[in-house]
């Protein structure tokens, strides 16, 4: 998993290299909350309605934001060159690999966010 999650990094930092490392570092976090909030969501929902789930959704979706920004920056902070040296010696059929998790992963956050808004009311 650390793999994956170190990939996550490169390839965002790789693909908006214009960007500065802060703000890529801020795309994994969105992308990491989106997929364990709306996977959680999306399992919790099975159980327990959503009328009982308001407040512990709102402390969760808090928690994980920032305890994922607090992980990512301590993690991923100035430390691009090294994760780029370790993946830049990586065969591309693994490198192929790690791409398509990465695009899954974040292509099923937003599938089980369209779902997940299924079970909201609506006005």
């Amino acid at each position: 998993m650390k793999k994956i999650l170190d990939y996550n990094y490169y390839l965002f930092t790789e693909k908006f290299s214009a960007i500065e490392k802060e703000r890529v570092i801020t795309y994994v976090t969105i992308v990491q909350y989106l997929f364990i909030v709306n996977l959680w969501l999306f399992i919790t929902l099975l159980f327990i309605p959503l009328q009982k789930l308001i407040l512990p959704l709102l402390v969760f979706c808090l928690f994980a934001f920032f305890g994922l920004r607090f992980y990512n920056r301590k993690n991923y902070n100035g430390r691009f060159s090294e994760i780029e040296a370790n993946w830049s010696k990586e065969a591309e059929k693994k490198k192929s690999f790690y791409r398509k998790v990465i695009w899954t992963i974040v292509l099923l956050a937003f599938v089980l966010m369209i779902v997940n808004l299924q079970s909201f009311p609506k006005t």
